[in-house]
Order: C-alpha cells, then sequence, then structure tokens
C-alpha cells in the first residue's frame, strides 16, 4: 500500500510511504493498533526522470501527506513513530532524513503531525497536538501561531508571510507572520454539520480554496468575494493548484470508494476536464502537464493532462 506521493520543489522526484504486510494485515477493519504492529511502512524515494526508486529505510506515518521536501532537496522532514518501540499510532515525532548520508535527526519529539516548508524553505510549520508551530529554520526560533487547528487542513501562503488553516472544526483563518494577526475568512455552520476541508492557496497568491458541502470554493483574499467552483464528491478529499489549474478526484456514478474521474478544473474558464478513470486518491502535479497519481492501493502513475495516457511509476 502506498500513501500520497509529494513532489520535490524541483519537479524531479517523489517522495512516499510504503507499507508491507502479512496477508490480510493491511486492513483497517482489524483496527489501527493491529495495523502498525503487524506491518511495516518505509519512506521511498522515485526520480521521475527515469524511474529509480530507493527504498530510504526511515520508518515513516502511513497517512496521507506526512512528510515536506526541503528547499534544495537534501533532506525531508516527516512524521514517525520509530521513537516508540509499541509502533503507537498516537505517538508521532517530527524527524529529517539525509538524502545522502540516510542519517536521521530528530525535529520534534512531542505529538507532531503535517510538516510543511515555506515555498523558499526559510520557515517550517507542523501541527504539534493541535498548535500549529512555525520555525525559523536560520535562527532556530519556534513560535506558536494558533490553537486547536485541524492537522489535515493548513498550507502556505505563496512565500513565507502567510500561512492559512482551520481553527476549532468550522474557521478558514488566515495568520500574517509580519504583523503576528489573525484574519478569520470564513465561519460555516456546525449546527448544521457543515465543515470546511483542505485548504490550499492559488499560485499567484490572491485566492484561497477549501472544500464546504461537497463545493470547492475560493476566497479572494482582497475583496473576501467566495465562489463556488465545483462539486466533489470523493471520498479522499486533495487538491493541487497550480498554473494549469486544479487537479482533483471526484467519484464515478456516486462510488466514492471505486471507480473515479482524474480532473483538472480550469479557474478562468470554469470548466472541469476528465483526464482517466480509475480507483484513484491523492492527485498532484508533477509539473504543468503531469498528474501523479494513487491508483488502487499499491500504484502510484503519472497521467499527461493532454491526452489522458498514463504510465505506471511505481507498483509491484
Amino acid at each position: 500500500m502506498v500513501s500520497s506521493p509529494v513532489v520535490s520543489p524541483s519537479g524531479d522526484k517523489v517522495a512516499f510511504a510504503v507499507t508491507r504486510g502479512e496477508e490480510g494485515a493491511l486492513d483497517f477493519q482489524a483496527g489501527v493498533e493491529a495495523f502498525s504492529k503487524t506491518t511495516d511502512t518505509r519512506m521511498w524515494v522515485v526520480s521521475l526522470k527515469n524511474g529509480e526508486a530507493t527504498d530510504t529505510r526511515a520508518e515513516i506515518c502511513t497517512a496521507s501527506t506526512p512528510l515536506t521536501w526541503a528547499h534544495d532537496e537534501s533532506h525531508i522532514v516527516f512524521v514517525s513513530g520509530r521513537l516508540d518501540p509499541l509502533h503507537n499510532p498516537s505517538f508521532q515525532s517530527l524527524e529529517s532524513i539525509d538524502l545522502q548520508s540516510h542519517e536521521l535527526a530528530l525535529i520534534e519529539s512531542e505529538r507532531a503531525w503535517g510538516p510543511k516548508y515555506s515555498a523558499n524553505g526559510t520557515h517550517l510549520g507542523y501541527i504539534r497536538d493541535t498548535d500549529l508551530i512555525v520555525e525559523n529554520v536560520q535562527a532556530k526560533e519556534r513560535k506558536l501561531l494558533a490553537k486547536r487547528v485541524n492537522r489535515y487542513n493548513w498550507c502556505w501562503g505563496v512565500g513565507n508571510s502567510r500561512v492559512f488553516y482551520i481553527r476549532d472544526g468550522f474557521l478558514v483563518c488566515e495568520f500574517s507572520l509580519q504583523s503576528q494577526t489573525e484574519r478569520i475568512l470564513h465561519s460555516a455552520s456546525p449546527e448544521q454539520g457543515v465543515f470546511p476541508l483542505h485548504v490550499v492557496c492559488s499560485p499567484d497568491g490572491s485566492l484561497l480554496g477549501y472544500c464546504i458541502d461537497d463545493w470547492f470554493t475560493t476566497i479572494d483574499l482582497r475583496t473576501g468575494e467566495t465562489r463556488k467552483r465545483f462539486k466533489c464528491g470523493h471520498y479522499f478529499l486533495a487538491f493541487d493548484w497550480n498554473a494549469s489549474g486544479i487537479c482533483y478526484v471526484d467519484a464515478l456514478d456516486g462510488d466514492q470508494r471505486t471507480n473515479a474521474r482524474l480532473m483538472v478544473f480550469n479557474p478562468s474558464r470554469e470548466t472541469s476536464t476528465p483526464i482517466a478513470e480509475g480507483v484513484f486518491a491523492f492527485p498532484s502535479w508533477a509539473s504543468d502537464s503531469q498528474i501523479i497519481v494513487r491508483k488502487g492501493n499499491a500504484e502510484l502513475w503519472l497521467y499527461s493532462v493532454a491526452d489522458g495516457t498514463g504510465s505506471k511509476l511505481f507498483g509491484p
């Protein structure tokens, strides 16, 4: 079983978690604790140029996107349970691995999640329990920006001056590192069971996107105007936004867990274009013309946006 892929800043490599276990062990129905004790999970790195695959041997957590690339691609920061002898899934330390020497370094010993470097690599952010922490990498200074943050739903803005996150389950927020102030961008209706998910920033930094009530919605960060863009009802909500548009996976014929469509939404044209059909999850831009996506549970594929052709990058 492979996790969500994370493409390096240069677009040359992709990192992800690979979980191996005995037959039947890769079934969460037996319980998360049993799953963690009967499987082996390591971080792999694959070249997008020649397909060369490397098992780094780093013991990484299995859930989606628990890693981030350094700006110069010298190391990867990731969520690990290595320091817990029982592999308790409620315990996640934060470590980095040097991709040349494969040496490990501890960054955060407390329960941590969702590490993300800023685009220029000057700051590292992560969630400690439910606190959003940002570290100035050069100065080694850490600051607590917000409490009660959803660990799956935060992102950097363009550059390193702003972060966006979902707080208290229903508030979409922006925090300015320059003014050290928080701005609430949207307040959902928890009493109606409506909660925002998965914040993502546009390439030019003018819009913030998030999914709410199965609609991908954007908010203009200058005017505050909100717009519904497209409907997305897939079980695995994941969106990646670059100059070519927003790639995502949509449910096909109402089936959220099996058949799906790989899609690209063009914000300027307000149209979504289907790229391919399959058992997809966790799409991410590999370049302006290619999308990398998990197919089934154990394969990663590259798809061309131009003609929908695909090729297997990694798998049994």
